[in-house]
C-alpha cells in the first residue's frame, strides 16, 4: 500500500508542477499582450512623429531654408522620433525575453 501511495504522490507532484508552469505562462502571456498593446500605441506615436517631421521639413524648405535639418523644430521632432524608436526596440526585446522565459519553463 505504501508503494501505491508513493506513486500517486509523484503523479500529483508532476501535475502540480505542470499546473504551476501553465499558470505562470498564462500570466506571462497576459504580460506579453499588455506589452504588445503598448508597442502598438508607441508605433502609432512614431508614425505621427515622422509625419510631423516631414511637414516641418517641407515648411522649412518653403521658407527658403537651405538645410532644414538644422532648424530647432526639426531637430526636436527628429530627437523625439529617435526616442520613440528606442522605446519600440526596448519593448520588442522585453517581449522576446518573456517568450524565452516561457520556453525555458518547460525544460
Amino acid at each position: 500500500m505504501s508503494r501505491e501511495s508513493g506513486e500517486r504522490g509523484g503523479g500529483a507532484g508532476a501535475a502540480l508542477k505542470y499546473a504551476r508552469i501553465i499558470f505562470l505562462n498564462t500570466g506571462r502571456r497576459l504580460l506579453i499582450l499588455g506589452r504588445r498593446l503598448v508597442l502598438r500605441w508607441q508605433r502609432r506615436r512614431l508614425t505621427r512623429a515622422c509625419g510631423r517631421l516631414g511637414f516641418q521639413v517641407l515648411d522649412s524648405l518653403e521658407t527658403g531654408e537651405v538645410n532644414p535639418l538644422l532648424t530647432e523644430a526639426v531637430k526636436d521632432t527628429l530627437n523625439q522620433a529617435r526616442d520613440l524608436k528606442a522605446l519600440l526596440d526596448r519593448q520588442t526585446q522585453a517581449i522576446a525575453a518573456i517568450r524565452a522565459r516561457m520556453a525555458q519553463a518547460w525544460e
